[in-house]
């Protein structure tokens, strides 16, 4: 076989045993998902623990897997049920920490990093303003480009629903103070 497996292909092998296919499926969406729970979460520890009940929960179904959907939407939309789980345990985080966005090595120079993690600290700030489901339909649509289409397929959510939860989330943004830059 050339190139890069598929990620169906990795998820038929993982099922068969092999732990070096299950390790390749968590390095190709360890970043997504860490960015996913970092942006529902707003912080680091939260971020991490939200990570690991996503990645027990895909391992535990691995076998429900039904190849209608990509394993990309599959694996997020368990993110997002066990981002909702996380809200119910979990009311509000009160303070944020120095959130870093797994970029993989991006190559930025020093000055440039320092302006990403002042950006990347702003925006975590704003989804903090948003209620659970509203952060959650605003991560699905402008961070993981999802169509209201997928989202209401991928959360079960109607998709007037979701369109009303997006526009009150914007409407919100928008309501804000805007930010002073030091």
């Amino acid at each position: 076989m050339f190139g890069t497996p598929s990620d169906i292909s990795l998820v038929k092998q993982a099922l068969k045993g092999r732990g070096d296919s299950w390790n390749e499926l968590i390095r190709r969406y360890e970043g997504k998902i860490y960015n996913f729970a970092l942006r529902m979460t707003g912080n680091r520890e939260d971020a991490l623990d939200l990570v690991q009940e996503v990645f027990l929960s895909v391992y535990r179904n691995l076998d429900r897997y039904g190849q209608e959907a990509k394993f990309s939407s599959w694996i997020f939309t368990i993110a997002s049920h066990r981002a909702t789980d996380f809200y119910r345990r979990k009311k509000a985080v009160d303070s944020l920490e120095e959130p870093e966005l797994l970029d993989g090595g991006s190559g930025q120079s020093p000055y440039d990093q320092v302006l990403r993690r002042q950006s990347n600290r702003e925006i975590l700030r704003l989804l903090q303003q948003l209620t659970p489901e509203q952060r959650l339909v605003v991560e699905l649509k402008y961070f993981q480009e999802q169509t209201f289409e997928e989202m209401a397929t991928h959360t079960g959510i109607p998709t007037n629903t979701l369109k009303s939860r997006l526009y009150a989330a914007l409407r919100k943004l928008k309501s804000l103070p805007e930010v002073v830059s030091a």
